[in-house]
């Protein structure tokens, strides 16, 4: 296996800069990985990204101190070639020991729903006559999950409220994702 992206190496030298002087520990790890369109770097709190073309189907995990490293002596190539065996990552010339995670066992290791989530979405799942003669627990349950929703639409609204973006237009926007999770047979 040997994969290989193009990356815009001002943008990812303009990117590494932010971690210069950065304090980290040698275990501390940093991910590198690929969207389609963009290389990304998270170390330390900090996330970089650059323009890449290319296949980078996986995660690579690298000591944070490399990056670190890879920012103090980027390398010269424009544009600049960022190759994985799997063991290594070569930036140019510099090499990194890395170990590798293919995207499928990634996909795999999702979070499942969350249980308030579960919750909320009962009420698209069940007739109206049946939510009334539920159990009492099932209404505790019921209203922590819509006391998360709000704290949630909340701080939503807020990092939205510059793009004009309501708390209307969220919850709309919820109401059609929890209809559209309802199965023929669960009602």
């Amino acid at each position: 296996m040997q994969y290989e992206l193009t990356v815009d190496r001002r943008e990812l030298v303009n990117g590494l800069r932010r971690f210069i002087r950065k304090e980290v520990w040698p275990s501390q790890k940093a991910v590198i990985g690929f969207d389609g369109r963009f290389f990304s770097i998270k170390a330390s709190n900090r996330a970089i990204v650059a323009h890449a073309e290319g296949t980078w189907p996986g995660l690579a995990y690298v000591r944070s101190n490399a990056i670190i490293a890879l920012a103090l002596a980027p390398p010269d190539a424009e544009p600049l070639r960022i190759c994985c065996d799997g063991k290594r990552i070569t930036f140019g010339t510099y090499a990194i020991f890395c170990a590798w995670q293919p995207i499928s066992s990634t996909l795999l290791s999702l979070p499942a729903t969350p249980d308030w989530v579960e919750a909320l979405s009962r009420g698209y799942r069940s007739s109206s006559a049946r939510n009334r003669t539920c159990e009492p627990t099932q209404g505790k349950i019921t209203t922590k999950s819509e006391q998360q929703l709000a704290r949630l639409v909340a701080q939503a609204v807020k990092a939205l409220y510059e793009l004009g973006i309501t708390e209307q237009d969220i919850r709309s926007l919820l109401d059609k994702r929890l209809r559209g999770s309802v199965r023929p047979n669960d009602k």
